[in-house]
């Protein structure tokens, strides 16, 4: 019994100290190869209609941007429609040093063998304009973001009354 009681007291006080833990910020190396997230950037990368704002409205502004971008290209796959899948989807994609998107990958509801909601976020992410890179310590670097995207099918208007 008093080794149960122990056990349970270590684990209650681990989890304590895992829930007051302070995130781990990364270090940004311009020099490095890999990406920086979006957060700890010095100036995020740019849509054209975003061009020279204060730091605060640019992240805004790429926020509206990339929500536009999505309302206009998201076609809803008609083969999800006729199975009534739905789901969020999280896509993450890099913004190169060249303002080109690459590395687009996505997570969401597991059906075997149906990716139909990954593929359109793919294919959304894809039609991305070029962007102005964004910078770090006065260099061009690769930023990674990720979104999610919302499928949710309407219900019919005017359902049949039975």
């Amino acid at each position: 019994m008093k080794n149960l009681l122990l056990k349970t007291s270590f684990l209650l006080l681990f989890l304590t100290n895992l829930s007051f833990a302070q995130e781990n910020v990364p270090v940004a190396d311009p020099e490095s190869e890999s990406e920086l997230p979006f957060q700890v950037i010095e100036k995020i990368p740019e849509f054209e209609a975003c061009e020279g704002l204060k730091p605060n409205e640019s992240k805004s502004c790429f926020n509206k941007q990339i929500q536009r971008h999505i309302r206009t290209h998201l076609v809803y796959p008609k083969e999800a429609q006729d199975q009534n899948i739905q789901g969020r989807i999280y896509v993450s994609f890099v913004i190169d040093v060249d303002g080109t998107t690459t590395d687009i990958t996505t997570r969401g509801p597991k059906i075997i063998g149906v990716n139909f909601l990954e593929n359109e976020a793919i294919r959304i992410m894809k039609l991305l304009p070029k962007l102005k890179p964004g910078i770090h310590q006065g260099k061009p670097v690769k930023v990674k973001y990720t979104l999610p995207i919302n499928f949710k099918l309407e219900a019919e208007k005017n359902p049949a009354k039975k």
